[in-house]
């Protein structure tokens, strides 16, 4: 189920050749203080919505447009890996702190390998975080690329087990799992 909040201004106006033209609807919402991250236009019309096709989950009769996160500058000091259940090591991200739409935010998640070698990350160097989808602490560019190689943890940090690169058909990146587990 979705949560949906309506502002009642219009905030698309259909152009000749059926282009949309978004108003300050981003504006709009700050104003009245609801919380946003994009906006989804959808045609006013259920017999057009029909003819447009559907997925198996939803019609296909809307746009969705996001809108750009705001992205604070810090300075990466580190990345901690933490054992998951399935023996695998997660990456995050710790730096300094800097506040986010009135949270303090100091770690965020790297997903995996590649993540971390296409970032470049190096201790001391400057990123930028913002929050996705006005959440999720995200480190969208690293500022001072050097290409060089952050070092992966030969051990696992909580029982000293070996690690390895583990990759898995269909995954979009490489982990790190703990031998024997």
């Amino acid at each position: 189920m979705y949560l949906s909040t309506v502002i009642p201004i219009p905030l698309i106006k259909m152009l000749r050749k059926n282009r949309l033209k978004l108003t300050s609807s981003e504006t709009i919402a700050r104003e009245k203080m609801i919380p946003i991250d994009g906006i989804v236009a959808v045609y006013d019309s259920i017999s057009y919505s029909k003819n447009c096709g559907r997925t198996s989950r939803v019609y296909k009769d809307g746009l969705a447009f996001k809108f750009e996160e705001d992205a604070f500058e810090t300075v990466f000091r580190s990345i901690e890996w933490t054992p998951t259940r399935s023996g695998q090591l997660a990456p995050a991200a710790l730096f300094d702190t800097i506040e986010i739409d009135g949270c303090a935010v100091s770690r965020a998640s790297l997903h995996n390998l590649t993540s971390i070698k296409d970032l470049e990350l190096q201790p001391g160097c400057r990123i930028l975080v913002s929050k996705r989808n006005m959440i999720i602490p995200h480190i969208e560019d690293s500022l001072d690329r050097d290409n060089s190689i952050y070092s992966f943890p030969g051990t696992c940090p909580s029982c000293g087990a070996p690690t390895r690169v583990h990759t898995r058909k269909g995954d979009k990146g490489r982990t790190f799992k703990v031998f024997g587990i």
